[in-house]
């Protein structure tokens, strides 16, 4: 006669626990509900028809009824122009991190690849990595106007600041010992940043690259908020300045987390792609 124990049960807290896919998005989808509980919470009239009742302001914070208002919808989508704005200002991130990746990418190549080279940059990588990025705008308005060429050249300085430290230790992470077994085999220098530094070093290139056009994407607003007559910086400037319409603000930023997270998985698809080996080792 076997007597079966019952298995102990595993407390929540685990210290690097292995998830699978499906565990990870149902554990992710648990705050959305709670989120959203609260939120109608504050944003009830606790004496109904009286607004004023409130915890947290209708100005600060709408009711997710009003937020979803169609009439509101309605204004956003077609009033503002909703999708054209987001058109506008991806192709205002698109144009910045193409030029910032057309300048970051020799130079950071370089300064991982020769000693002199970064030793000649590194004060100015730091005193970039230091500069806040808000300074920037005032900066490119001085350099390039207010008009477009501000708005693309701000993003791509932004962009550039914040990629090339990744980029460097990208190339200054790969293994000396493959550097050196390609000089006992006869490679040239260019051969070994060809075809060693830079193929090894891709993957973690291309990491930093998606975290750059995400960073990017994040900074749209600063880059609208001169000037702008259109994207998405814009409806929130204007909406800001409206108290009637802030929900638009908080709709605006939704779609901006959407588009992002969109954007994310074609990078992430991209990886995959290109680099499947590395895929399976990162799980």
């Amino acid at each position: 006669m076997s007597s079966s124990h019952p298995r102990p049960r595993r407390p929540f807290w685990q210290i690097r626990e292995h998830l699978s896919p499906w565990a990870a998005r149902g554990l992710g989808l648990i705050p959305i509900p709670v989120i959203w509980a609260v939120w109608w919470w504050v944003t009830r009239d606790r004496v109904p028809g009286m607004v004023e009742s409130r915890i947290v302001t209708a100005a600060a914070l709408p009711s997710p009824r009003e937020m979803f208002d169609r009439n509101s919808l309605r204004i956003l989508w077609f009033d503002k122009e909703l999708s054209r704005s987001a058109l506008v200002s991806l192709e205002r991130v698109t144009a910045g991190f193409a030029l910032a990746l057309a300048v970051v990418l020799p130079l950071g190549l370089s300064m991982g690849s020769c000693t002199k080279v970064k030793a000649m940059f590194q004060p100015f990588m730091v005193a970039g990595g230091y500069t806040p990025v808000a300074a920037l705008v005032p900066l490119t308005m001085v350099w390039f106007g207010v008009a477009e060429r501000q708005k693309v050249g701000f993003l791509a300085i932004a962009t550039f600041v914040y990629l090339l430290p990744m980029i460097v230790q990208a190339v200054d992470n790969v293994d000396h010992v493959l550097i050196q077994t390609a000089q006992t085999q006869g490679a040239s220098r260019w051969q070994i940043v060809s075809r060693v530094l830079l193929p090894v070093a891709l993957p973690d290139i291309y990491g930093a690259m998606r975290l750059g056009f995400g960073v990017a994407w994040s900074w749209i607003i600063l880059a609208e908020v001169v000037a702008a007559e259109n994207g998405l910086g814009f409806i929130i400037n204007v909406a800001q300045g409206r108290s009637s319409h802030i929900e638009h603000v908080y709709l605006t930023l939704v779609v901006i987390v959407l588009i992002a997270f969109a954007i994310d998985r074609l990078w992430s698809l991209g990886y995959r792609a290109c680099f499947p080996y590395r895929s399976a080792l990162d799980g």
